[in-house]
């Protein structure tokens, strides 16, 4: 590396953005969102920005109501259960296909509804078929991406401000 003095060793070893956004991001958004914790003095308050179990059980409800076609691939593996042997493909299929029924308005506390709509939002322009990539696009994803970052640095604890995160923001 330090004969070529044009190389950067940040540039160098690129995180795919499967990777960064989908096993990293999302995955531990999804992981901290569905965390365990223990409910408050009120029995019916719970850790802020957690999925109360009561949702938790309407997640999966709705999640068997879910079939997909053969065409699709692998059908739905619920996220509260297997979210851990989840593959890139179980990943983009939960965000564009089946997280809109699952997370419907209403489903997650509002923050972390904020949050997802925003990752949510840059996912679909890096992986979506159907996208317009143009500079405007790539900027709204980006911006989404910067925002979903701040609530996660000032809402999570210091440890989901990962590598990955950083990644996805900045490259």
């Amino acid at each position: 590396m330090h004969f070529l003095p044009y190389v950067d060793y940040n540039n160098v070893w690129i995180v795919p953005v499967g990777h960064c956004l989908l096993f990293g991001v999302t995955s531990n958004f999804i992981a901290y969102a569905f965390r365990q914790g223990k409910r408050l003095s009120n029995p019916n308050a719970y850790a802020p920005n957690m999925v109360p179990h009561a949702t938790r059980d309407l997640i999966e409800r709705r999640g068997k109501d879910l079939t997909v076609p053969s065409d699709f691939g692998r059908k739905y593996k619920s996220i509260i259960q297997y979210r851990g042997s989840y593959t890139m493909e179980d990943w983009l299929h939960f965000v564009e296909a089946f997280s809109p029924y699952l997370f419907s308005p209403g489903t997650l506390p509002p923050l972390l509804q904020t949050m997802w709509n925003h990752l949510v939002k840059a996912i679909l322009h890096y992986f979506h078929a159907g996208t317009t990539y143009t500079d405007d696009a790539s900027r709204e994803a980006a911006a989404s991406m910067l925002e979903f970052a701040k609530l996660v640095e000032t809402h999570f604890p210091r440890k989901y401000c990962t590598f990955n995160l950083h990644m996805a923001v900045c490259r």
